[in-house]
């Protein structure tokens, strides 16, 4: 119990360290869904669901391999399951925003291009 506790104080300072990250990044959500349903277009698309999926796992493993220099730590330093695990769900973390701000885009681009 005591690791989960100290998962979510990390993530809590997390937060608070990057605050407006995470308030560029919610408010780029709220205007991108925002402008689809102003234009009435249909939230779910197939093949913009699936296009932003594959640079969902794109984005993964370009995280997964630059996290840690990112971080001025290597792969080499990655060696605890802990450290794995840490790298690879937040590197999951990573890539799942860049897939779901990649979607509402890869769908707006798509009624454009429709027009």
């Amino acid at each position: 119990m005591d690791a989960l506790n100290l998962t979510l104080q990390i993530a809590y300072g997390y937060l608070l360290q990057n605050a407006t990250v995470v308030i560029s990044i919610l408010l780029a959500f709220i205007v991108l869904y925002g402008v689809m349903i102003v234009k009435k277009l249909a939230l779910l698309d197939g093949q913009c669901i699936k296009t932003a999926l594959l640079a969902g796992g794109f984005f993964w493993v370009i995280f997964i391999v630059t996290l840690p220099t990112m971080t001025q730590s290597s792969l080499a330093q990655v060696t605890y399951s802990t450290d794995w695990f840490m790298l690879l769900f937040m590197s999951f973390g990573y890539a799942a925003i860049g897939a779901t701000l990649m979607y509402p885009a890869l769908r707006l681009f798509k009624s454009a291009k429709q027009n």
